[in-house]
């Protein structure tokens, strides 16, 4: 069995870990020791700066040897003490700003921990973004918890862009920002991240957002090493 430590941004990726990630895994002969979470406190989300985030991984990357780590982290208000901050964020092309910061992670790395096993994941743009999979499933799903039907508004963006990870044009239109200004109180963010992941299933979330998919294959194939 390979062992995998979660670095991730807040509550709503901490908890699809716990629900849905890690029995996924566990198929594939990887076992998630921990999940740590660097955001803001204990409810709340969102990257406080990367030298929280580096610090974390070194200390605990040098604690744990011969163990995979990754990070579950959004490009969406990434903060601007990253490596090469400034150069990456002028890139337009969204998946080469994500992959390109990746990369400056494992750069930064290479005299801190053994980034062998190492494996950065920024998710394209926020978490949120894979709850845009199918409109008619997070629609049902706000719909239970009180809210008046979107289904319309959220097939009209889908429809706007190549992946749902692709859904973003500035702070106000994030995948999270539309669903509040579309269902307003009904929308709780860390109730329903898990929710709708879990109804939608993780292998069509995969084939919607290659991103995203791309790394999940990544940590089934460390089952094989």
């Amino acid at each position: 069995m390979t062992g995998l430590f979660f670095v991730v941004e807040g509550h709503t990726e901490e908890d699809f870990v716990n629900q849905i990630l890690i029995e996924h895994l566990a198929y594939a002969n990887v076992i998630v020791r921990r999940v740590v979470k660097v955001g803001r406190g204990k409810q709340s989300g969102g990257m406080v700066s990367y030298a929280r985030l580096r610090d974390h991984l070194e200390l605990l990357m040098k604690q744990h040897r011969g163990v995979y780590f990754t990070t579950l982290i959004d490009l969406f208000r990434i903060p601007t003490d990253f490596p090469s901050f400034q150069a990456m964020n002028n890139l337009r092309d969204p998946v080469s700003r994500a992959t390109r910061f990746e990369q400056a992670m494992l750069e930064d790395f290479t005299q801190r921990a053994d980034t062998r096993f190492f494996v950065p994941y920024i998710q394209m743009h926020e978490f949120e973004a894979l709850l845009w999979t199918d409109p008619t499933v997070l629609d049902s799903s706000l719909v239970t918890l009180g809210a008046a039907s979107k289904l319309t508004e959220l097939q009209a963006v889908n429809l706007q862009y190549e992946t749902p990870e692709h859904i973003n044009n500035k702070p106000e239109t994030a995948p999270s920002k539309r669903l509040e200004q579309l269902y307003g109180d009904a929308y709780n963010k860390k109730l329903i991240g898990s929710l709708v992941a879990k109804n939608i299933g993780l292998e069509r979330l995969r084939e919607a957002c290659p991103r995203f998919g791309a790394w999940v294959t990544k940590l089934e194939q460390l089952g094989q090493k």
